[in-house]
């Protein structure tokens, strides 16, 4: 029993108490004199004791609480920490509610990932929805891509196919994306878990470029995950001259000319997973051998440096299974007014790679992954989740707001009562409101935001933990933290 639930019940108990306490007292005065309930003194003999009221019983459940705990049950969904942790059954209640219980969450929303590829043979994804673009690009990760996309879309299908069904077993935020689309980018890396690191602000402008590139032609796609980022703090870029090339991509990043019905296409970056890597003394952020990363990445952080970014685009920071900040995560600083706290610390990940014993064959399977690239996916997957249950009423832009504005506190995050609502001007200052320098916004609580309305590196994970399918032996191989 967690500690809001024990607090509540002493809460309950207390307050349930007191109102004995006051009937009691009522009651007694209501006998005069010296009365009591021994009706000693000026009292009556034989009079008897008064019977305090039985209190009603409680409601039945409510269909939404009936539907949410169905899906909070499955085995599926309990396998994956981080969809217990922003709530979404109580998303998937409401839809199941509206539109039937066989409907899948993120239904029509179109959803793409730039990352490594993805493997469609995996089992998580053999559904005919997902295409893949540029194959003839290798995965230098190979088992990035894939990681990333079964956070948002990994089949809710254990039950359908008896041989599927492990103990590692997890679907993803929103398995009913009615198009998820893989865009394969060339990316090296030094180790699977080093983010890829290019040098310089001119080449800094070519890859933005190239990214812009990418994006340009998803115009008919609502939101794009992108679980890569580019060493250097924001805050180090504050003032820089990027050249022409950098501007030239920011200007199609932008969308100016966005369809007014669909609104513009939503970009989720990864915050970077540089906090506490080790550094050289002359680096900057470097405070002791470590780096302090009190703001995200250039990539995720661009909206501080361009407003034309600030209604579209918006950084993930991962947070462990109490809901604080991850130990690695880059903190949201001076992108706190475009940035989110999402589950990202060993959560669950469909694998496909080198096998952990034997680098020579590739396998399929399944681990555990830690990294902003893992938290961005949440967010992804969530807002997918709320195109489907807003559709018709909310532009893309719009439902980023919601989750913001819903964002739950926790610790590390806003102050209770100084959330910054999201009807604000999200190009103002951050004096508008208070927020978190760590969270942002604050820990994504998509139950909440499904409530009806007026009511280039790779992030990557720390650790797998593998294991094949069907099997039940686990394998850790161990990552360096980037």
């Amino acid at each position: 029993m967690s500690v809001e639930m024990k607090s509540s019940m002493r809460t309950k108990t207390a307050v349930s108490g007191l109102a004995a306490a006051l009937l009691l007292m009522a009651v007694t005065a209501c006998g005069g004199g010296g009365g009591g309930l021994a009706t000693t003194g000026g009292g009556r003999p034989g009079t008897p004791v008064p019977q305090l009221p039985i209190p009603p019983p409680d409601p039945p459940p409510t269909d939404l609480q009936v539907h949410a705990s169905d899906y909070a049950s499955d085995p599926e969904y309990r396998q994956n920490w981080g969809l217990g942790q922003i709530d979404a059954a109580t998303a998937y209640a409401r839809i199941a509610q509206r539109d039937g219980a066989e409907t899948a969450p993120g239904a029509g929303a179109r959803v793409a990932v730039i990352d490594t590829g993805i493997d469609l043979g995996h089992w998580e994804f053999n559904t005919g929805r997902i295409t893949r673009t540029n194959p003839a690009v290798a995965d230098t990760v190979p088992t990035h891509g894939t990681a990333v996309a079964s956070v948002i879309a990994a089949q809710r299908n254990g039950r359908d196919v008896p041989y599927r069904f492990t103990d590692n077993d997890f679907h993803g935020v929103a398995w009913g994306v009615e198009r998820l689309e893989v865009m394969s980018i060339a990316l090296a890396s030094v180790d699977p878990g080093e983010p890829y690191r290019s040098t310089g602000l001119q080449s800094l402008g070519t890859i933005v470029e190239r990214l812009a590139d990418q994006v340009s032609g998803l115009s008919e796609t609502d939101f794009v995950n992108l679980s890569f980022a580019h060493r250097g703090l924001i805050e180090n870029y504050v003032g820089a001259s990027l050249g022409s090339p950098y501007a030239a991509a920011v200007e199609t990043l932008a969308q100016a000319n966005a369809g007014p019905d669909n609104g513009k296409t939503i970009l989720i970056l990864a915050a970077g997973n540089a906090h506490g890597r080790k550094c050289a003394a002359s680096e900057p952020n470097c405070v002791n051998g470590e780096i302090v990363a009190s703001s995200p990445e250039l990539y995720a952080g661009l909206p501080v440096l361009e407003a034309s970014l600030r209604n579209h685009v918006v950084a993930a920071v991962a947070t462990d299974r109490n809901g604080r900040i991850a130990s690695f995560s880059n903190r949201c600083g001076i992108a706190a007014k475009w940035c989110i706290g999402a589950p990202g610390d060993k959560v669950p990940v469909a694998y496909y790679g080198p096998h952990p014993q034997n680098d020579s064959r590739l396998v399929r399977g399944y681990g555990t992954s830690s990294g902003t690239s893992i938290a961005a996916p949440f967010v992804t997957g969530g807002l997918a989740v709320l195109k489907h249950w807003f559709r018709g009423q909310l532009k893309n832009e719009a439902l980023l707001a919601r989750l913001y504005e819903t964002a739950r506190v926790t610790p590390d995050a806003v102050p209770a009562g100084r959330t910054c609502p999201a009807h604000l001007d999200l190009d103002g200052d951050l004096s508008d409101c208070e927020l978190s320098s760590t969270l942002g916004r604050g820990l994504m609580n998509l139950g909440a935001a499904a409530a009806p309305v007026g009511t280039m590196s790779f992030a990557l994970g720390l650790i797998y933990q593998f294991t094949q399918r069907g099997g039940k032996a686990l394998i850790w191989k161990n990552y360096t933290p980037s």
